[in-house]
Formats: structure tokens, sequence, C-alpha cells
């Protein structure tokens, strides 16, 4: 029920404000610098991809120059976004971040709104402070990745839908957001229906006994109507006439994920079956929400906990559960596929934290249906902590497999070590049943909540102001490099061109999916590549340009430092052997430091 009998005093106010500050400052002081060390390093690449096409219509009037357009093809509605801030802004990185920045702080405003209307200050500042100060957003927000604008919108229809009763623009203004979450990238097919499954738990909470109206089928229709014409609009006006590029450049998405998803088959995998998980950042930093949201879902199984159900938190349920099956069935999984996850993570720990504990004998009548409830809450939970403790188990496994004549990799072996602990502590706590009874103080409990959020703002915060500019030096550097050139010649390939030419007007051309490769099309003069420092970089044959002179290594600059200042990534520009010379005169020109 909507929290009427709690308002907002000064001291909440004050806080609220004070998260606010401290979410801003963390994803905008030096947001043109390289990314934070939590980012995957994929960034190298995949950033290009999605400012590529408002970065070439902002600064030579054009959509399309090649075929390698991934981003306006799926992802139309996040490049129409990414353009606008070019427009009001200028071109450059801290620019391209921007739209992901700002999508970070709103996604913490209305995670502290949802919250709020339904729960106590207190619980709404900790969804709060979960959420933006947070190892994972603010890594992403200050990115050029998608998924933190999606996450926004798809928090804005969860928003918009709980909010409706019986206000049918509400709703529509939930079908147009959904639709944008649809059309900011190819996950919005999963992302779209966890949010519209907001409307399920109306309706189920509606079924409530002494539950105030919340389901009301205009609202539903309202926003089936206007999604609907939402899409109908696009599909006439932007994705028919383009469908088989668009098709085209999804499957090589999928194509990319399935390639890349191969590669790392150590999945821990659950009960023999393709639900399995990497041990990646996602689930290295958002340890303590896991465990938390676990240990509530576990009592709320068992129901052992006196708690009165609220709407935002059986949303919240739905959003977790969807989401962790889909990404369980997932093969490539990078952190940012996670990311969707944090709010109702942040939301669910909140509302278990906030308010005093209480656990009691369970409220389930027949013994036979609270013997199968504690079983399953605790297998739950022994599912989320064991997955912390199994890697340490995992070459005895390995070990048992092999005296078995068995040859279990690392995820297989993982799996079934899981599967059987977790089966395991299900079917003793089914026999012995155990009755546990506590009361928690929710003074403490904050308090204990407090810690990883100042650890992590201290950290983060930290790791913000060891950024540099690596990734604009390079930009300055090739557009130094390639200052006399005709514009014909001032073409960079590799796969990280993209990313390294945003602050010149060096273009880039990679990803290509169709026709003629990019080197076969233009007199491309400079060549890009990034790998560790410690390693060598070898010439690949598709950036050859047919009929030139193969190109020789220029120049080596460091980007992506870590907080000692040690760069991740090196980046090498190659050129023809005849500019070799002027193009290490003009590397030697002093780096400007980010203004």
């Amino acid at each position: 029920m909507t929290n009427e009998l709690s308002p907002r005093t000064r001291s909440e106010l004050l806080w609220l404000a004070a998260i606010l500050v401290a979410v801003i400052v963390l994803r905008v002081v030096w947001l043109g610098s390289d990314p934070m060390p939590e980012l995957d390093p994929g960034f190298i690449s995949d950033a290009g991809t999605w400012w590529k096409n408002p970065r070439l219509h902002a600064v030579w009037g054009v959509w399309t120059v090649d075929d390698g357009n991934f981003g306006i093809l799926t992802a139309p509605a996040y490049t129409i976004v990414m353009r606008g801030v070019f427009a009001l802004i200028g071109v450059g990185y801290a620019q391209a971040y921007a739209a992901n920045a700002l999508s970070g702080v709103l996604s913490v405003i209305l995670v502290y709104a949802l919250v709020r209307r339904e729960a106590s200050g207190p619980s709404a500042l900790l969804a709060a402070a979960f959420m933006g100060i947070n190892f994972m957003t603010v890594a992403y927000d200050r990115s050029a990745y998608p998924e933190s604008f999606q996450v926004m919108m798809m928090l804005a229809t969860v928003a918009a839908i709980v909010t409706s009763h019986g206000r049918p623009w509400r709703a529509v203004l939930g079908g147009l957001a959904v639709v944008v979450v649809l059309l900011s990238k190819p996950p919005g097919l999963v992302l779209a229906p966890v949010a519209t499954a907001t409307w399920g738990t109306l309706w189920l909470m509606d079924r409530h006994a002494g539950e105030t109206r919340r389901f009301h089928t205009p609202d539903l229709v309202a926003y089936a109507v206007a999604a609907a014409l939402a899409i109908a609009v696009v599909g006439i006006v932007y994705l028919r006439p383009h469908a088989q590029d668009v098709w085209t450049h999804f499957q090589r998405q999928v194509l990319d994920g399935a390639i890349l998803g191969a590669k790392v088959t150590t999945r821990v995998t659950l009960f023999a079956t393709r639900l399995g998980y990497r041990f990646n950042g996602f689930f290295r930093y958002e340890r303590v929400l896991l465990l938390v949201t676990a240990a509530f879902g576990a009592a709320r199984i068992a129901r052992v906990t006196r708690r009165p159900v609220t709407t935002i938190e059986v949303v919240s349920w739905v959003w977790l559960v969807l989401g962790i099956g889909v990404m369980g069935l997932q093969t490539y999984q990078q952190d940012r596929r996670f990311l969707f996850l944090i709010p109702p993570l942040a939301i669910l720990s909140a509302l278990a934290l906030a308010q005093a504990i209480e656990i009691g004998e369970s409220e389930w009548s027949s013994p036979h249906a609270r013997r199968i409830a504690t079983g399953a809450a605790a297998g739950v939970l022994a599912i989320v902590v064991l997955f912390y403790a199994v890697p340490f188990g995992v070459s005895r496994a390995m070990a048992v497999g092999s005296m078995l004549g068995q040859t279990w990799n690392e995820g297989v072996a993982g799996g079934l070590l899981l599967s059987v602990l977790a089966l395991a502590v299900a079917l003793v706590a089914a026999w012995w049943m155990p009755t546990l009874r506590f009361r928690g103080n929710a003074r403490i409990q904050v308090a204990l909540a407090a810690i990883p959020v100042v650890y992590m703002l201290a950290k983060a915060g930290f790791e913000v102001s060891t950024r540099r500019p690596g990734l604009q030096n390079v930009s300055q550097t090739l557009d130094r490099i390639s200052a006399a050139w005709p514009d014909s010649e001032r073409v960079a390939l590799g796969w990280p061109a993209g990313t390294l030419t945003l602050g010149s007007r060096v273009l880039p051309v990679n990803h290509e999916t169709k026709g003629r490769r990019g080197a076969e099309r233009f007199p491309a003069q400079l060549e890009l590549y990034a790998g560790s420092p410690d390693g060598t970089v070898k010439q690949s044959p598709i950036w050859a340009v047919p009929g030139r002179p193969l190109k020789v290594d220029c120049a080596q600059l460091p980007i992506w430092a870590d907080v000692a200042g040690q760069p991740r990534l090196l980046v090498h520009i190659f050129v023809e052997p005849d500019r070799l010379a002027a193009c290490q005169t003009a590397v030697r020109a002093p780096n400007q430091r980010l203004q």
C-alpha cells in the first residue's frame, strides 16, 4: 500500500540530497577519461559501435558511410538519444558517456520514488544508495554501452505501470517507454517482457484480500495500444524500409555472441540443465545484494517473516526471477548482461534491511507444505551461498570424476558439486524443519548495510580520481598524424578504430557485415590495434589495403590505466612506410591533459 502516513522529513530529504550528490559526482568527475577498471575490456571495440552513427551525422552530416551500422539499425532509440547529446554539447568522449551518466542518476531517483510509495524513508534511501553507489552501475554509467539507458527506461516503464491507477495517460507513457527499451539494443526483446510482467503483479495483488484495487483493465489496454501503435509507426517508417539490413545486423550480433560465448565453457551448470552462470564481475561486485536478497527470498518461501507484502516487492521478485532465468540460459555472459538485475536486487535488499527483521514460526498450516517450503527455502539460499564456495572444491570434484572415468571441466564439476550440496541442504532442512526465532534492530541493520556502501563510495571515488584521458590522447594523436592528409585517406581500420577515433576527424571503418571489406573500399592510411602492454601485436590480413604497402608500427600509446597508473591496454598505430617518420614526429608532440 502507498505509504501516506509517513511524510518526508527534513532529515530524509537531506540524506536523499547527499546520496544524489555522491551519485552525480561518481558519474561526472573526469567523465571523458578512460573507463573504470570494472568495465569489461570489450569496450575497446564495442564502445565505438554505439556512438559511430550519431558521430557520423554530427561531424559529417550523414548516417551511413559503410555497412557496419549496428547502432542505428539495432539500437535506433539509443542512437537518437546520443545524437541529441552531440547536438546539445558537441562530440567527444565526455559527451558520449553523458547519456548514460544522466540515465544512472535518473535510475536512482526512480528506485527511490518506487520504494518510497510503499515503504519507509530508510528503505527508499537505502535502495537508492545500493543502486547508485555501486561498482557495476558506476562503471557502466561512465560508458557508452546502451544497457544503462535501457535499465532506466525499464524502471520508467515499471513506474508508469505501478502508478497508473486509473490514469491511462501514465499507462500510455509506460507503453512508449517499453518500446524505447526494445529499440535501445537487441536484449530489449527480453527486457521489455520482464518490465511488462509488472501488469501481472498488479493483477495478483488485486486478488489479495484487503488490498486497494490496483489493476485496471483500461490502463492495460492503453499501455498495449500505445506500445502497439509506437511499434507500428517505427516499423512502417523505419524498420520496413531497412528490414534486410536490420535482420543482417541482428543476426551478426547473435552470431558474435554465440562465437564469443563458445570460447568460455566453464559455466557452473545447475542440475544438469542449461541453467548456469560464470563467476563474472556481476557476481563479484553484487555479492552483498545477492546474499541479502537470497536470505529475504528464503524467508518469504518458508513464510517465517511477518512483514506485509507490497506491490513493489512482488514486482521486484518477478523482475529478478525472470531475469535470473533468462541470464542463466545465455551462453555469452559478460557483466553488462546482468546490469538490469541490479534495480530489483537493490530494492529487495533495502526492503529486507531497513526494517527490523522478524523471524518466527512458519505460517504454512500444513506440515507437508511446511516441509516442502522449508526445503525449498534452504535450497535457494544454499545455491547462492555455495556458489561462492564451490570454486574451492572444483579440483576435488574433477578428481572424483576422473576416478569414475569422466572428464569434467570446471563448469561441469562446479555445477555437479553445487547441485548436490544444495539438494543435500534442502533435504536436511525439510527433514529437520528447524524453527528459527530472531528479532533484529533496524538501526543496527542499516548501519551494517552502510558499511559496503561506504566502502564502494570510497573505492569508486578513488578509482574515478585516478582516471586518465588515454582514449582522448589517442584521438588527438591521430588528428595530428593525419592533419595534412586528404579526407579520403584519413580512414582508420581495425576493431578498436571506432572507439579510438571519437575525438578526431578520422573516419573509422570496421564491423562490415556485407559487401566488400572496408580495406577494399577505402585507401585507409591508419591501422589500429589494442593489446596487452606485455604482449605482441600481430597484424591481421583483413585490414591490408589491396595495392598499398603493408603498414608499419608507428607508435604505442597507453590507455585504460589501473589505480596505480599502469596501462592495461596499449594502442598500436600503424601507417604506411613512407609516412612513418612524419607519424613519429607527430606522436612526439605533447599530448594535452583532459580539460
